[in-house]
């Protein structure tokens, strides 16, 4: 499969998000802090990852720079293109 979109849901405005990995590799093409509102249902940022084999790990680092002192879960959305392997 390949990662199209990821879409946060839990206030995107709250979150950085410093590195998105499939398998071992990131799929960013400069280092660097992307903000999470880039990433809002109301935002469609379209991605061109690699692909994601079978039995590998689909990863977003991130970080919470809200105000609540306790945080908020995380929420995100992948949605994936399925790949025909012939």
């Amino acid at each position: 499969m390949r990662v199209r979109r990821v879409v946060i849901w839990s206030r995107p405005d709250e979150w950085d998000i410093l590195d998105f990995k499939i398998g071992n590799r990131s799929q960013y093409l400069r280092s660097g802090v992307i903000p999470g509102s880039a990433f809002s249902p109301s935002f469609h940022f379209p991605l061109h990852t690699e692909t994601c084999q079978t039995a590998m790990d689909v990863t977003l680092q991130v970080r919470y720079i809200g105000n609540s002192q306790d945080g908020i879960p995380f929420r995100a959305t992948l949605a994936c293109e399925v790949i025909d392997p012939i």
